[in-house]
Parts: C-alpha cells; structure tokens; sequence
C-alpha cells in the first residue's frame, strides 16, 4: 500500500495493520527474488506416477488423515490405542503419555484427563498402578479413539 502526493511516493517500511497481509507480502518478495531459480526447477522436474495421488478426498500425510472436512487421527494409530496393553513399568506408562500428549489436539480438554498418570510419571515417585491410575488410561484410550 503506497500513496503519492505531488512531492514524493510514501510506503510503509512496517505491516500496517499487524501481520494480517504479511503471507501475500513475502509470498509476493519469495516469487521476485526466486524467479529464476524457479522457472529452472519447472525445466527440470520429475515425479513418479506410482507415488502421486489425484482426485481424492482425503490423503493419509504423516500419521494423520487430512481431507475437505479437516484433519483427524489416521485408523491404524487408533486400533493402536485401542489395543494398547495395561502398562507395567514407568517406561510404558511414558510411552502412552507421550503418545498422548501428541494427539491431544483431537481430546477435548484433555488437559483433565491424565492428570492420575501425570503423578506416576513425575521423577523420583515409585511405579505404583493404582484405581485412578487405571481409570485414567481407560479415559484416555476411550477419548483418543
């Protein structure tokens, strides 16, 4: 955005209004000053037919399932929650917390769930499985699928 008065040109130096233009502006500065360099990578591109998807609704990108209504937990990770075993040793118990903790996106308030497990994985406490602590990984095994 630039005015001009019979003077001189005036631009801002700054996003004037935050960061809400910021993506479009150096989207726009990127293609400038890469021009080059990208119409020489158009010349030579190659790709493998075998490995490209087209028309579809939802692609499996990572460990999630992204598609037209959004992001969600890919099948296979969610029979792996399901069939999780009963931990037995502090590692297991960190194991399932952390794999938790990286799904917690799709929980709602899920900062609720495993606060039973937070106190077993908590430094210098005893593996001690318990009423709440069992109750707690059922929760959040029933949540994340």
């Amino acid at each position: 955005m630039a005015f001009k008065t019979k003077f001189e040109l005036y631009e801002w130096l700054v996003m004037p209004f935050g960061l809400t233009n910021s993506l479009s502006t150096f989207t726009r500065l990127m293609n400038h000053v890469l021009r080059s360099l990208i119409t020489n990578v158009t010349e030579t591109l190659f790709f493998n037919l075998g490995k490209c998807i087209f028309s579809t609704h939802d692609i499996t990108f990572l460990v999630f399932v992204v598609g037209c209504h959004g992001v969600k937990v890919d099948e296979e990770k969610v029979k792996v929650i399901q069939d999780w075993p009963i931990p037995k040793t502090m590692g297991e118990v960190r194991s399932f917390h952390g794999l938790a903790i990286f799904y917690r996106r799709f929980v709602k308030d899920f900062s609720t769930l495993p606060a039973h497990l937070n106190e077993i994985v908590k430094r210098n406490v005893g593996f001690k499985w318990e009423e709440n602590q069992e109750r707690a990984f059922q929760a959040l095994k029933e949540r994340l699928t």
